[in-house]
């Protein structure tokens, strides 16, 4: 598992661009340091967690429908 504070500085600042590396970064606080991340961290998960819920949820159905009418 790797996080953006290991990374050179030139990659670091694309990765963090990853929506992924929110999750890691918060994962590795908390297993490597024994720090919760900061409220600001938790919300953003938080947010894009439900967001890609509900866009997957509206993709399947999507196809679910399409998949029918094949």
């Amino acid at each position: 598992m790797w996080v953006t504070s290991s990374l050179p500085e030139g990659i670091a600042s694309i990765a963090a661009y990853n929506p992924v590396a929110l999750y890691f970064n918060s994962f590795s606080s908390i297993l490597q340091a024994g720090v919760i991340p900061d409220t600001r961290e938790l919300v953003l998960c938080v947010v894009l967690g439900a967001t890609s819920l509900v866009a997957g949820l509206a993709i399947f159905r999507r196809v679910d429908r399409a998949v029918e009418y094949l």
